[in-house]
């Protein structure tokens, strides 16, 4: 092979960077004079922010490069479906292929060869899988941070007096939650069928529904506080408010002397508003108070679902792989999952 190899390096240079400084400069100022009573001017000493620029050493990475070559060995395996619109499962196929058992094959015969004889498709398929790794492989082998014009000559054996063979491969199929689900193995090792449905002893709904009653119980608790600490500091004053118009009202019956009279309902009079303005305050300052405590448990418990439910989206594909396994399949890979 030949390429081009790269080691980066950190090289200087001088940049110039901008900075400010407080420079000092000479003004008058007026101000007025308590002995002469008449304003006067002064010279002072001020300062303003000027802009300047700097030398600064900074660092940029730079490239070496040089040429390289060598040989290097590899394999390569490769595989495609050679019958024109069906599909087979590179990963599952190449993690079984080498552990599939002697006595699980079956020889074709000559007649059941010739329909599986290697197209061109097929042969130009695998071609550029095998060029593919050989050049990933290569380019492991490369030293340095970086590699380019990467270049190989090598040779093509190819056997043409390949022996055919067929092996079983099972299928399964699995509904779960609304959803199908098929997996395939080949015949490799013990393959048990068990159970016919997916046992998940866990509810998203009621574990929502109980997270939510919770809620909603703190909430009316809180709302039940907040009138009693209401209450709480304000009925002293609304008792004696209470007998202060009684006062007045007593002293208005029973004493005919005026001004008396109008200090007692005056009295009165102050501490019913005072006693309305202290309940209206604290009333206010209680609700705020208690509105941002019930927003709080709100935002927690709207956590506490989120959470759940990624947890429960865990417990069920736990669930699914559970399964799978007790029928013999690997677990569920990403990208079988829609949702």
């Amino acid at each position: 092979y030949h390429a081009s190899i790269g080691y980066d390096r950190q090289e200087p240079y001088i940049a110039y960077e901008k900075y400010y400084e407080q420079e000092p400069y000479l003004t008058t100022e007026t101000y007025y004079d308590h002995n002469t009573k008449s304003n006067r001017t002064r010279q002072v000493t001020k300062y303003r922010r000027v802009e300047k620029q700097r030398q600064v050493t900074r660092y940029k990475t730079v490239t070496d490069w040089s040429p390289i070559s060598g040989t290097h060995r590899t394999e390569s395996l490769a595989f495609s479906e050679n019958k024109r619109g069906a599909v087979l499962d590179d990963y599952r196929f190449k993690k079984c292929f080498c552990d599939i058992p002697d006595d699980c094959f079956v020889c074709m015969d000559a007649e059941e060869s010739k329909a599986y004889a290697v197209s061109d498709e097929t042969y130009d398929a695998l071609m550029s899988i095998h060029n593919s790794h050989i050049l990933e492989s290569v380019r492991n082998e490369l030293p340095g941070d970086h590699a380019k014009d990467i270049s190989y000559k090598g040779t093509n054996i190819i056997n043409t007096h390949t022996s055919l063979y067929m092996i079983n491969e099972y299928t399964a199929t699995i509904s779960y939650l609304g959803q199908t689900y098929t997996k395939k193995a080949f015949q490799n090792g013990e393959f048990v069928i068990g159970g016919d449905s997916i046992k998940n002893p866990f509810s998203l709904e009621n574990a929502v529904a109980k997270i939510q009653r919770e809620t909603d119980a703190k909430v009316k608790e809180r709302e039940k506080n907040a009138g009693e600490a209401i209450w709480n500091a304000t009925k002293q004053f609304s008792f004696l408010s209470m007998l202060l118009f009684a006062w007045s009202i007593i002293t208005s019956l029973f004493i005919r002397f005026v001004p008396l009279v109008i200090i007692a309902f005056a009295v009165s009079l102050g501490f019913y508003i005072f006693n309305k303005q202290l309940t209206k305050k604290t009333e206010a300052k209680e609700k705020q108070l208690s509105a941002k405590e019930i927003h709080q448990m709100r935002v927690e418990a709207q956590n506490r679902i989120q959470n759940y439910e990624s947890e429960y989206k865990i417990k069920q594909r736990e669930a699914l792989d559970n399964k799978l396994i007790s029928l013999g399949l690997e677990p569920v890979r990403a990208d079988e999952l829609t949702a």
